[in-house]
């Protein structure tokens, strides 16, 4: 398993640098061996092949450098939207903490907030993660974060369940929250719903299909001539042909194969940013948000003030006897 889209294109990247290895030993062989007309066929189409291989260059030159772009700055702004997320819902909960836990009520509606703002988290990235993709709701209920008669009301929604965990949030705040703590911890709310509206539509964005496919045409068809067009040799030249080891060429040819393998493989693992598995380096992780979010939820919604401290000693800060 390859962590990276380096790693993941040297395999390919060797065998064709092979081939270029093995076509260059080839060439050495004829300027030794064949006469001046059958070697001069094979330059003829060794030189051929560099000048398809010239604009070849030049068209993906220009689909990458659009297209790559993009790409990096849509993965960048899909990070930038899910520190959003954890932030909103961070707020949400330092504000709502706030509330005087005097009674066994209160604790079981912080649970309650604890519960309804890591369901929303965990819906938020469900239908886009692998890992999520095929939790129900029953590994939902044996882990405590939702309820028998809650799960009812999540299958009848229309649309999902992720809409329905944010009402829950709303009615949380409205009925538990007054005066400028209840505006600030909606305001949150709300700007962590557009947050995730706005990620969610950004990871279904997706390129024409067209688009993509004379990418990966143009790519492919660039790597499979690039073993046989090798740069920088005066194949008019059969001594220099023939004595010279062409190692600088070999390892030239390979690295640019490796550079264009590399970014293909890179493209289509951004095509799904939340796959841990297929790149894990690369992937964002939502159970790791996921476990971010929930400590700092516990932190904010468990804290005592220091005034509700039983010991007096504590209160005004000198050490207890």
């Amino acid at each position: 398993q390859w962590r990276t889209a380096l790693g993941a294109s040297l395999p390919s990247a060797l065998f064709m640098m092979f081939l270029s290895a093995l076509y260059l030993a080839l060439l050495r062989h004829a300027a030794r061996r064949m006469d001046k007309d059958n070697y001069m066929l094979i330059t003829d189409l060794t030189m051929d092949l560099a000048a398809v291989a010239k604009p070849l260059k030049i068209a993906l030159t220009m689909l990458l450098s659009f297209y790559v772009l993009n790409r990096v700055a849509w993965y960048w702004f899909i990070m930038a939207k899910g520190f959003v997320i954890q932030g909103r819902s961070a707020d949400i909960a330092m504000i709502c903490g706030a509330l005087k836990k005097d009674s066994d009520l209160t604790w079981r509606k912080m649970y309650r907030l604890y519960r309804y703002i890591t369901v929303n988290m965990f819906y938020v990235y469900q239908f886009h993660t692998p890992v999520f993709k095929f939790v129900g709701f029953s590994p939902l209920v044996k882990c405590g974060l939702l309820e028998a008669d809650e799960v009812v009301i999540l299958k009848a929604a229309h649309r999902g369940p992720h809409p329905v965990a944010e009402s829950w949030l709303a009615n949380w705040i409205c009925v538990n929250m007054t005066g400028e703590s209840r505006q600030q911890a909606l305001q949150a709310l709300r700007e962590l719903r557009a947050a995730a509206a706005v990620m969610q539509a950004a990871l279904d964005q997706r390129a024409p299909i067209s688009f993509e496919s004379l990418l990966y045409f143009v790519s492919y068809c660039l790597i499979a001539i690039i073993p046989f067009a090798p740069s920088g040799i005066d194949y008019n030249n059969r001594r220099a042909v023939m004595e010279g080891l062409h190692i600088a060429t070999v390892l030239g040819d390979g690295i640019i194969i490796i550079f264009y393998i590399s970014l293909l493989h890179m493209l289509r693992h951004f095509q799904s940013p939340f796959d841990d598995f297929a790149s894990p380096y690369d992937a964002l992780s939502p159970v790791a948000i996921l476990n971010n979010v929930e400590r700092k939820l516990r932190d904010y919604l468990t804290a005592l003030d220091p005034d509700d401290l039983p010991d007096p000693a504590l209160k005004s800060g000198s050490p207890p006897s």
